[in-house]
C-alpha cells in the first residue's frame, strides 16, 4: 500500500485545526488515515479513514511534509468519542 501525505483542515470538537495525514488509496477512492490499527508483526491496516473526493485532492510542490492539499475541511468521526 502506498502512503502519501495530505494537508487538510479537520473539524474536532474543539473546533478546526489544519493538519496533515496519511493518504492512501482504499479500492481506487482517496482516503484519508487518521488512526491506523497495529499488529503486533509491525504491520498495521487503516482503522479510522475519511474517503476523499478526489475532485478536491490537488498534488503539491515545494511542501516538505504533504504531498497533496484537500480543499474541503473533513469532519473527524470520532469527534463524539475524543
Amino acid at each position: 500500500m502506498e502512503i502519501k501525505k495530505v494537508y487538510h483542515q479537520l473539524k474536532t470538537g474543539s473546533g478546526v485545526e489544519f493538519t496533515t495525514s496519511d493518504l492512501v488509496w482504499i479500492d481506487g477512492v482517496p482516503t484519508v488515515v487518521l488512526k491506523w490499527k497495529s499488529f503486533n508483526s509491525g504491520s498495521g491496516v487503516p482503522e479510522v479513514v475519511i474517503p476523499l473526493d478526489p475532485a478536491c485532492l490537488h498534488p503539491l510542490t515545494g511542501w516538505p511534509d504533504a504531498t497533496y492539499m484537500y480543499e474541503w475541511a473533513l469532519e473527524d468521526p470520532r469527534a463524539g468519542q475524543l
